[in-house]
This record gives structure tokens, C-alpha cells and sequence, in this order.
């Protein structure tokens, strides 16, 4: 009876220090939650710290250089799609004209065309969008041309449609 006693007083005991871990882990826990809360509004309030400051700085720039935004998707396609280098994209975004040797990519034809010391320059439409011009014209005409210049070098009918009649 004894040693059972003894055997339940030792079982009390560590009961007792079982739950005196289990308190002092979950104040742990609690301190270590409120040590992540602070985390992460510190880190959320410097986020919108810096948006905020580059909202500015965008809005600054729309302010200034209101067609920056209208040149966009021409940086893109010229980029993405005909292969240009930044710095020649900088040089035609100044809207002087630019020299070219080199092959010229047309998404349109799915083709390169040589281009060799082709005046590239960036002009403004009626609506303010901006267009590549290639030797004085768009670049769609300038592609056209080059295609059918390469299709009569083929000996192959142009891509110039011409008037056929009425078929019956």
C-alpha cells in the first residue's frame, strides 16, 4: 500500500511539473505570436512606406513626361518582339532618328528582313500612340515592302492584291 501511495505522490508530482511546462510553453508561444505580430507590421508599415514613395515618384514622372506611359507597349514589342538591345530602344525613346545594320525581325511575316543602315525613328499618331518608322514609313509598310521585294526575288506573286474581277 506503501509503495503504491509513493507511486501516486511521484505521479502528482510529475503531473505537476508536466503542467508547469505545458504553462511555460504556451506563454512562450504567446510571446513568441506578439514578437511576429510586431514583425509583420513592421515589415507591412515599410511596404507601404516605400509603395507610396514610388507612387509619387511614378506619379512625378507621368507628370512630367506625360507620353512615358503611351511608349510603353512599343518598348515591349520592340524588346519582346523584334529583338531590340536596351540601349537602342533608350536611343529611339529620345525620338531622334537611329541608324540600323543588322536584320530586322517581323512578328507579322514571321520572317527577318536585312535592314542595312535603315533610319529607325519613333513618331506619334493622330490618337498619341507611337509607331516604329523605318526608313520615313511604318514599319508594317516597310515589312510589306521588304516581302514582296524577297517574294519577286523568288519569282513568286506578291502579297499586292490585285483586281481579279468577278469570277462566274
Amino acid at each position: 500500500m506503501k509503495s503504491l501511495e509513493r507511486k501516486n505522490e511521484d505521479l502528482r508530482d510529475e503531473i505537476v511539473i508536466r503542467n508547469e511546462t505545458i504553462e511555460q510553453l504556451q506563454s512562450n508561444i504567446k510571446q513568441m505570436q506578439v514578437e511576429h505580430q510586431k514583425q509583420i507590421q513592421e515589415v507591412k508599415q515599410s511596404y507601404e512606406a516605400e509603395h507610396r514613395k514610388q507612387s509619387e515618384y511614378i506619379d512625378k514622372i507621368l507628370r512630367y513626361f506625360p507620353y512615358v506611359e503611351k511608349l510603353m507597349p512599343m518598348i515591349k514589342y520592340l524588346s519582346e518582339k523584334m529583338g531590340f538591345t536596351d540601349d537602342l530602344i533608350r536611343k529611339l525613346c529620345t525620338f531622334k532618328e537611329v541608324s540600323v545594320t543588322g536584320k530586322l525581325y517581323s512578328s507579322e511575316h514571321n520572317q527577318s528582313f536585312s535592314a542595312n543602315g535603315a533610319i529607325c525613328s519613333l513618331k506619334q499618331d493622330r490618337e498619341g500612340h507611337f509607331d516604329l518608322n523605318i526608313d520615313g514609313v511604318s514599319r508594317h509598310s516597310w515589312f510589306r515592302r521588304k516581302k514582296d521585294e524577297f517574294m519577286e526575288a523568288l519569282g513568286l506573286p506578291t502579297s499586292r492584291r490585285q483586281n481579279r474581277g468577278l469570277k462566274l
